[in-house]
């Protein structure tokens, strides 16, 4: 099971996260240029805002999908 993302992670697209109730956090400088869907997932637990500062300085530039 994934339990955590590499730091400077950038993927081009979405990133789907769909079922990984392991993963509670999202590294710092994480880019996302599509969206973020993490439905079943350990981060669902988050708002949007929450999820936005956890990768910061990275950015997620779609939206957030619960």
């Amino acid at each position: 099971p994934i339990q955590y993302l590499p730091k400077g992670l950038k993927i081009g697209g979405e990133l789907n996260l769909y079922n990984t109730p392991y993963l509670k956090l999202l590294p710092k400088g994480l880019e996302v240029y599509g969206n973020l869907a993490i439905n079943k997932s350990g981060l669902a637990k988050f708002s949007d805002e929450e999820l936005r500062e956890m990768v910061y300085p990275g950015n997620i530039k779609g939206i957030i999908r619960i």
